[in-house]
C-alpha cells in the first residue's frame, strides 16, 4: 500500500502507532497537504491485518462531503487496495435498488453523508447484519458536523450507527476545527491532534 513512501512524514509518524496498532476512535486536525489520507489508509490496513483470512466478512465506509472527493478516493483506492483483494465501490447519487447489492459485494464503500444516510436507514430496517459487518467508518472533513445546512446529516449517520451498536471504529479528519476534543469524545475515544 505504501510502496511509494520511503518514510512517513513527522505528522504521520506521530499518529501512526495509534492509527495502526489500536482500535480506538481517532480524530485528527491537520492542515491541508499534511498527509491525512495516509492515516485513513493506515486505519484500513489495520482492518485488513485483523481480517487476514476473510476480507469479504468486513465492510469499511469512507464518508466525504462531495462527490468529487469520493471519486478521487475511489480512483486512488481501487489502485492501492485491489491487490489486497479489497473490493472498492463508490456509492453516490440518488438511491437505487442496486446500491444495497453493491454494498453487500464490496468491502470499502465510498460515499457522501446524504447517500450513506439513505443507505444506512434502509439497511437498518432490511439488513441490519450488514451494519454489524462495518469495522471502520472514515469521516473526511469531520468539521462539517458544524455546518448548518449539512452537519445534521453526518450527525444522524453516526448516531444511527451507534444506536444500532455497530462495532465500527471511527476515524475523523479535518484541516481545521476548534473543538477536536469534543468530536473525539462524541465518537467514543481519545483524540490525536497534530
Amino acid at each position: 500500500i505504501f510502496r511509494e513512501f520511503s518514510h512517513f512524514n513527522q505528522d504521520q509518524s506521530e499518529v501512526l502507532p495509534d492509527t495502526l496498532n489500536t482500535d480506538q476512535p481517532i480524530v485528527v486536525a491537520s492542515p491541508t497537504g499534511s498527509g491525512k489520507t495516509v492515516l485513513f489508509e493506515l486505519a484500513i490496513a489495520r482492518v485488513l491485518d485483523q481480517m487476514q483470512s476473510s476480507v469479504m466478512d468486513c465492510k469499511m465506509v469512507y464518508i466525504a462531503p462531495i462527490k468529487a472527493l469520493c471519486s478521487e478516493r475511489y480512483r486512488d483506492w481501487v489502485h492501492k487496495f485491489s491487490p489486497q483483494d479489497v473490493k472498492v465501490v463508490e456509492v453516490t447519487g440518488d438511491m437505487e435498488g442496486q446500491d444495497v447489492e453493491e454494498i453487500r459485494s464490496n468491502n470499502l464503500i465510498i460515499t457522501t453523508p446524504e447517500k450513506w444516510d439513505a443507505v444506512s436507514r434502509w439497511l437498518s430496517l432490511t439488513d441490519p447484519q450488514l451494519i454489524f459487518s462495518l469495522r471502520l467508518v472514515l469521516i473526511d472533513e469531520v468539521h462539517l458536523l458544524n455546518d448548518k445546512d449539512r452537519g445534521h446529516v453526518l450527525e444522524v449517520v453516526v448516531c444511527r450507527l451507534k444506536t444500532l451498536c455497530c462495532p465500527a471504529r471511527y476515524v475523523g479528519m479535518s484541516a481545521t476545527f476548534p473543538n477536536v476534543e469534543d468530536i473525539a469524545f462524541w465518537l467514543g475515544g481519545s483524540e490525536c491532534v497534530f
